[in-house]
Order: structure tokens, then C-alpha cells, then sequence
């Protein structure tokens, strides 16, 4: 090595040094790349179904407060709006549902919405419709015992 002149030995250590750097580079690139890649999926995987799920449990909770403040606002015009935004949201929980239910991938997640689906299908059929009808009736009493037994 001591037999060559300064300029090669210099031009030696400089394309050593750009060879790792470049490596260097290569490497960083490698692990941004992977990381957008996890982000990526976190985001898909968890973070759009839990806002989907967040939906469902307030137009759920929404649904149940127009149920209780129809109980006390028993007004044909008050109530009907209140009815309107039930169904309403109803069926923008439905939508929601089914985007969800068809985006998750795991079994036991597939199973817990499978039930959760059924259990909603019977809250609505048993408790939110009639309800609904018997507000819309002006059955304050049915409805009241409809909210106590299956809405809340």
C-alpha cells in the first residue's frame, strides 16, 4: 500500500467511503420502505375498522337517547323528527356494518361481528321498530315499556 501514490490511495478511500454511503442509503430506503409498508396496514387493518366501529356505538347510543327523549317530548311533530333520524341512522349503522364485516379477516373477529349482527338484527326487530311505532301511535306507555325492556 505504501508504494502508491497519495492521489490513487486518496481516490481509494473516497470510493470506499461513497460504496458506504450508498449501502448506507440502500439500507435506509429498505427500512422506510418496510415501515410505510406496516403503517400501511396498522391503518387498514385497525384504525379504519375501529372508526367504523366508533360509528355504530354512537349512532347505536344516538338512537337510543331519540327513543328516551321522545318519551318525554311526546309532541306528533318532535317525535317524528326524532323517528326519522332513528331510521336514518339505522340504516347508515347497516351500511357501516357491512363495510366492516367485509373488510375483516380473522376468525374470531369474523365470529364476534357474525354475533354482533345477529344481536343487532333482534335490538332492531324487537326493540327500535316497535318502539318507533308505538311513538309514532302515540303509545307512550308501550313505548316506555319497550325502551325499558329491550331498547336501553
Amino acid at each position: 500500500m505504501n508504494q502508491l501514490k497519495i492521489s490513487t490511495r486518496l481516490a481509494m478511500v473516497v470510493a470506499i467511503l461513497s460504496a458506504m454511503l450508498v449501502a448506507g442509503a440502500v439500507m435506509g430506503l429498505y427500512g422506510i420502505t418496510k415501515s410505510t409498508t406496516a403503517l400501511h396496514s396498522v391503518y387498514q387493518d385497525r384504525t379504519v375498522p375501529l372508526v367504523q366501529l366508533s360509528a355504530i356505538m354512537r349512532l347505536t347510543q344516538r338512537n337510543q337517547l331519540l327513543v328516551a327523549t321522545s318519551l318525554t317530548n311526546v309532541e306528533a311533530p318532535a317525535i317524528e323528527k326524532y323517528m326519522a333520524e332513528l331510521e336514518g341512522n339505522a340504516a347508515e349503522i347497516t351500511k357501516i356494518l357491512g363495510t366492516y364485516t367485509a373488510a375483516i379477516n380473522p376468525p374470531q373477529e369474523q365470529q364476534l361481528a357474525k354475533t354482533f349482527t345477529e344481536n343487532r338484527a333482534n335490538y332492531v326487530q324487537q326493540g327500535l321498530k316497535p318502539a318507533a311505532q308505538a311513538l309514532r301511535a302515540s303509545d307512550i306507555a308501550q313505548a316506555q315499556g319497550l325502551y325499558t325492556e329491550a331498547v336501553s
